[in-house]
């Protein structure tokens, strides 16, 4: 399918121009979506897995511990 499904976490550094990891997710996800909470936080819901199948769970992420 030439997509990458990833599980880690990346914050976007405006100084440094670039992003680096931050942390990872538990499951492995590609095509899902993530939402910027209005306390910070970031909702990564659905996708596919590393077989492609369907993911049908949520992940909440504090890019700011």
């Amino acid at each position: 399918s030439g997509s990458t499904r990833l599980n880690v976490a990346e914050v976007y550094g405006k100084a440094a121009g670039a992003f680096s990891a931050t942390g990872s997710m538990t499951a492995t996800r590609a095509s899902h979506t993530a939402t910027l909470l209005t306390n910070g936080k970031v909702l990564v819901t659905g996708g596919t897995n590393g077989s492609g199948v369907s993911i049908n769970s949520a992940e909440l992420f504090n890019p700011a511990p």
